[in-house]
Order: C-alpha cells, then sequence, then structure tokens
C-alpha cells in the first residue's frame, strides 16, 4: 500500500524523514514545522514529500477536482480482489459464510484522507460513467467532465502519480 500523506508533528524542529517502501516507489517524508503566508491566513504543507522512483497507482476515491487550479484530491484506499478481498472480509465478516464478497471485490478505507495532488498538463481521464451513461471499458473524458460528475467520493479510481504529480485517473468498473 503507498502512503501519500503523514500526520503531522507539534514540534518546531523536523522530525526524522520516515520511509515507506511499494514495489514501484519509495517516498521519504519529512515534517516540517507549519508557518502561516501573512496576510493569507493560508498555512504551508505540514509535510514536503520526495519521491525516489518515477511512478505508482493508487487506489483512491477523487474526492475534487478543480480545474483551475489543475488540482485533484483523493482520498486513497485499497481495492481488494480475490483471496485478498476474501480474506479481509471474514476478518470484517467473522459470521458470513464459507467464500468471498459478493462480486469478488471489497473497498477497505478506515480512514478519510484528503491528498491534495498537481495535474500534470496532459492529465488523463477515463470514466465509466459520464452523466447517466454506463462505459465498460472506460471512455476518455476531459478535466471538466471529471470536476462535473457527481458522487465520485463514491466511485473508485485508480490515479497514477509520477513524481508527485497525477498523469492519469481510471475509474474502475464495479458491477
Amino acid at each position: 500500500m503507498c502512503v501519500l500523506g503523514a500526520a503531522c508533528g507539534s514540534s518546531s524542529k523536523p522530525a526524522s524523514p520516515t520511509t515507506t517502501t511499494t514495489p514501484s516507489s519509495t517516498t521519504v517524508v519529512t515534517t516540517i514545522p507549519q508557518t502561516t503566508v501573512p496576510g493569507t491566513g493560508v498555512t504551508t504543507p505540514l509535510t514536503t514529500p520526495t519521491t525516489i522512483a518515477t511512478t505508482i497507482k493508487e487506489s483512491a476515491y477523487v474526492v475534487s477536482v478543480d480545474p483551475t487550479a489543475r488540482t485533484i484530491t483523493i482520498d486513497p484506499m485499497e481495492f481488494l480482489v480475490g483471496a485478498a478481498a476474501t480474506t479481509e472480509y471474514h476478518k470484517e465478516n467473522p459470521q458470513a459464510p464459507p467464500g468471498g464478497p459478493p462480486d469478488d471485490y471489497l473497498i477497505v478505507n478506515p480512514t478519510k484522507d484528503k491528498v491534495v495532488l498537481p495535474l500534470d498538463p496532459s492529465f488523463d481521464v477515463e470514466l465509466v460513467h459520464i452523466g447517466d451513461t454506463l462505459h465498460n471499458p472506460p471512455v476518455s473524458a476531459s478535466l471538466t467532465q471529471l470536476s462535473h460528475e457527481s458522487n465520485l467520493q463514491y466511485r473508485p479510481f485508480w490515479v497514477t502519480v509520477e513524481r508527485g504529480v497525477a498523469t492519469r485517473a481510471e475509474e474502475q468498473f464495479i458491477p
């Protein structure tokens, strides 16, 4: 599982770096003090990620999209299938009959994180649902279309991040 955010500290000294490793990336996150930009009330980020590897693909809900600011806010989660889904399903539902979850997938999202990522100039979007129309496989859509879609926070996506910048969002078809 990839970690895209970190908890903040209250110390004015930076904390020791924490390294998280996944099969396709390593991220070093150093906690820095929070400061406020004079006259704006805006605070600086509490963490500064430095991506060593190039690309990760994160399962997430899309919380919001801001085409003007060119950002996407996601809530990372785990989209489990097969044996992993069955194991987690029985952990969460010990009295469940043998077998796995309905439709053989399970979404695990114990936290409601909000991770804001900048968008690559060539950000690519593929959607299963556009308005009331269902597409399987997903079809290409514009950033504006994505920003106007309803209920994104309930629709699983695969978000590709390269060196801290979102380059692609593909909606996961679920039965």
